[in-house]
């Protein structure tokens, strides 16, 4: 039993080296994004573009979801924080959060640990299942709350 455990450790510890350099280029990336204010340029630039009003908290929580799941869980604390939990912003941000992936960062995690190199039609399929999330969780909270 004691072998059988160690080489579930030593095979961890080989996955956890493959995997390694994309989880540190994603969280640097998701922590470059949010400090320098691009995720809320882009939220400002979608809102304008768009024929309806989404809050610009909700498209900044949107682009940041399928990077990074904890910057994204810290914009939902912070609009939680400022609007409150039954606020609109507050529960379309909560249902987005909790519906949504950490695309980005699992596509780089688990493919970087396979070798695999061509991501493309992966990669478009995710982002618009979590456009599809975003769209429904307006429509939901609309219409429920």
């Amino acid at each position: 039993m004691y072998d059988t455990f160690l080489s579930g450790v030593e095979n961890g510890l080989k996955t956890l080296v493959k995997i390694l350099p994309a989880m540190v280029a994603v969280m640097s990336a998701a922590a470059m994004l949010r400090e320098s204010g691009i995720t809320t340029q882009l939220a400002v630039l979608i809102k304008n573009i768009l024929p309806f009003d989404i809050p610009e908290e909700i498209l900044t929580v949107s682009i940041l979801r399928p990077v990074s799941g904890g910057g994204s869980i810290g914009l939902l604390a912070e609009i939680l924080k400022t609007h409150g939990a039954e606020s609109e912003v507050g529960r379309i941000a909560s249902v987005i959060a909790a519906s949504s992936e950490t695309t980005l960062y699992v596509l780089m995690v688990y493919f970087g640990a396979t070798r695999v190199k061509y991501t493309g039609r992966v990669l478009v399929s995710a982002l618009f299942g979590d456009f599809i999330c975003v769209l429904t969780a307006l429509w939901a909270c609309k219409i429920i709350f």
